[in-house]
């Protein structure tokens, strides 16, 4: 997947605000398992505040489901991206 970040973490970031609600679950699902995947830390720095800043506005969706998935999306990235290197 490193070689398609950059294209995966632009689809995530539009998909991220469709109206579909589990449009939203599947992308923080997508998040949670590309952390978990393994991909080099570097490579999740690079475009973890974009990928933060698509996230983080959902968790006042009025589904609570869309909002646990979103911190769960959230506290994988930050998990995976010490302090100081996004």
């Amino acid at each position: 997947m490193t070689p398609f970040l950059s294209e995966l973490t632009s689809i995530l970031t539009v998909s991220l605000v469709d109206s579909y609600h589990d449009v939203r679950k599947a992308c923080c699902a997508t998040i949670e398992s590309l952390v978990a995947s393994g991909v080099p830390e570097e490579c999740i720095s690079k475009h973890a505040v974009k990928i933060l800043k698509a996230v983080l506005p959902n968790c006042q969706h009025r589904h609570s489901q869309v909002r646990l998935a979103c911190l769960a999306a959230a506290s994988a990235l930050f998990a995976a991206t010490p302090p100081g290197k996004a």
